[in-house]
């Protein structure tokens, strides 16, 4: 049992490099340049015909390097920054609530709700499962332009 052992591993050691052999050289690209390499010569005299199997290199251009800045310089006036928007509620109706109710609960005032809820035209008529919007306390309307 032991020589029909050794015969199978050099029989698998044979096929594995035939294998690696034929990989060699049937694939398509050869080794690849190093980063001093030079990709192309140009000769002194043109080659009367092509190489029969070209292949293109390309290199990527040079990592450029960081270039130093000044450093930034604390001005006397801060620049204005944007106030962040205000968060607003959605608060579905239920049967027997009311807008001066619901303004209570949240801290808010009727005027607001209103102003929130344009399409609101009579605060004593809203039905059960319409949604409202509920602005944050102490939130109140941005002038309309006009």
């Amino acid at each position: 049992m032991g020589e029909r052992w050794r015969m199978a591993f050099i029989a698998l050691t044979a096929v594995v490099v035939a294998l690696a052999i034929a990989s060699a050289i049937f694939s398509p690209s050869g080794p690849a340049p190093s980063q001093g390499e030079a990709l192309y010569t140009p000769s002194a005299t043109p080659s009367p015909s092509p190489s029969p199997s070209p292949t293109r290199t390309f290199t990527l251009p040079p990592t450029p390097t960081a270039t130093p800045t000044s450093t930034p310089r604390a001005t006397d006036t801060p620049s204005p920054r944007p106030k962040p928007s205000p968060t607003f509620t959605s608060y579905v109706v239920k049967t027997g609530d009311t807008l001066s109710a619901i303004a209570r609960r949240f801290g808010v005032t009727l005027q607001a709700i209103l102003a929130a809820n344009p399409d609101i035209t009579d605060p004593r008529h809203i039905r059960a499962g319409q949604i409202i919007l509920i602005p944050p306390p102490g939130w109140s309307p941005s002038p309309s332009p006009g």
